[in-house]
């Protein structure tokens, strides 16, 4: 037997919102200057969606073992930064 319309109707309703997915943005860790102008992009344009709250998260796991020397501290740090002048920090 194939699928109903009531079937495709319920599992189309099971798929999550598009616009409640993460959003993967590509930065070079090792430039953090590009990584600042980068996330005050990312946290500004959260800020202006009609008064809807977000969570933002910065995920970068098992990359710090192979940016240059320094890199990780400063990573850390311009995330710090920007979430603090953002004022979710």
């Amino acid at each position: 037997g194939g699928k109903t319309a009531a079937g495709e109707v319920a599992a189309a309703a099971s798929l999550p919102d598009p616009d409640r997915l993460p959003t993967l943005i590509e930065a070079d860790l090792n430039d953090p200057a590009g990584l600042r102008t980068i996330l005050d992009g990312v946290l500004r344009e959260n800020g202006e969606d009609d008064g809807k709250r977000w969570a933002t998260v910065f995920v970068f796991e098992g990359v710090m073992i192979y940016l240059d020397e320094g890199m990780p501290s400063a990573v850390l740090r311009v995330c710090s930064d920007a979430l603090r002048d953002a004022g979710e920090g």
